[in-house]
């Protein structure tokens, strides 16, 4: 495990264990509180842990690897709102995926080459409640990845982008575009100079305490920078469906829910003719809680809004490929 990741797992149970302490008594207190209206535009905030486990296919000209393995990651988020339309909101995520790069059996050496990484970014929004939001967002991070041998770092990632959404009663409409760099090695062969998309489709039932979600993303960008060979192109689709419900509430103080996701991504790089390609499935399970909001609808419509591409996954999967 990296220096990266011992770190992010140590600060991610860090601010899991200071979110339970502030919601714990309001919980104990009026856990069965009757149903009350959503809150007006206030501080409010949302803190997810969830564990899970990766199966990755990499498939190298007449060669093929498969391996998998466990992750542990965490996501908090933050939305300060300045007046009833603008707000701005913080986030700070990442995952330790426990895989350590030797499993290759003969094939592909770098199919486990995949560390994880932490990332922190904000959003700035304005934001008409039940009708639409539009916004900027950036960040920064760090990808980590196995094999740093020639460099002794993990890479660095910057993302900037617009965003939007549009509302239509229980449905949400979410678009992103953006761009995505990270620090340049040639033998490091991670993501760089790459523009992303990103769709995303939620949808409420139960009384705004269920919700379903998909989502589809493609990035395309250069890997192997400034190597002898030269630069190759690199391309990523994405896609994801998750399914979260609210099974503890109280009041408009917070709530409780849980979730289960399914992500998969495929990578292909374009090696002047020759055959690289990475598969992965990763299935999640985990917990959310939210603060100062009444259900998962009014956290979307008046509170944390907005979420991110896997960015730093994408980054560390690519140094995978050759």
């Amino acid at each position: 495990m990296t220096r990266v990741t011992q770190k992010w797992l140590i600060g991610s149970a860090s601010v899991i264990a200071l979110s339970c302490f502030i919601a714990t008594p309001a919980i104990s207190a009026d856990l069965m509180d009757p149903m009350k209206p959503g809150p007006e535009r206030t501080v409010s905030g949302t803190f997810d842990i969830y564990g899970g486990w990766t199966w990755v296919d990499h498939s190298q000209d007449s060669d093929s690897h498969d391996s998998d393995y466990p992750l542990l990651g965490g996501v908090a988020s933050v939305d300060l709102p300045f007046s009833e339309n603008l707000s701005v909101q913080l986030d700070l995520a990442g995952v330790a995926a426990f895989t350590d790069g030797s499993e290759n059996n003969g094939g592909p050496s770098e199919s486990d080459n995949y560390g994880g990484g932490a990332v922190t970014a904000a959003h700035l929004n304005y934001r008409e409640v039940d009708e639409f939001l539009i916004g900027l967002f950036g960040g920064a991070g760090v990808a980590a990845v196995n094999d740093t041998s020639s460099t002794g770092k993990d890479p660095a990632l910057y993302f900037v982008g617009v965003e939007g959404q549009m509302y239509f009663g229980d449905i949400t409409l979410y678009g992103q575009v953006g761009y995505l760099d990270a620090d340049s090695d040639a033998t490091q062969e991670e993501l760089t100079n790459a523009f992303f998309l990103r769709g995303v489709g939620r949808f409420y039932f139960n009384g705004g305490h269920t919700l379903l979600e998909g989502e589809v993303s493609y990035a395309n960008g250069d890997q192997d920078e400034g190597s002898a060979a030269g630069t190759d192109d690199a391309e990523i689709i994405g896609w994801g469906v998750q399914l979260t419900h609210q099974f503890y509430n109280w009041g408009n103080d917070g709530y409780l829910a849980g979730f289960v996701r399914y992500a998969g991504n495929h990578y292909d790089e374009d090696n002047s003719g020759a055959d690289d390609d990475i598969d992965e499935h990763t299935i999640m399970v985990g917990l959310s809680i939210g603060l100062n909001q009444y259900s998962l609808k009014t956290t979307e419509r008046t509170g944390v809004a907005l979420d991110l591409p896997d960015v730093t996954r994408w980054v560390s999967v690519t140094t995978g490929l050759n």
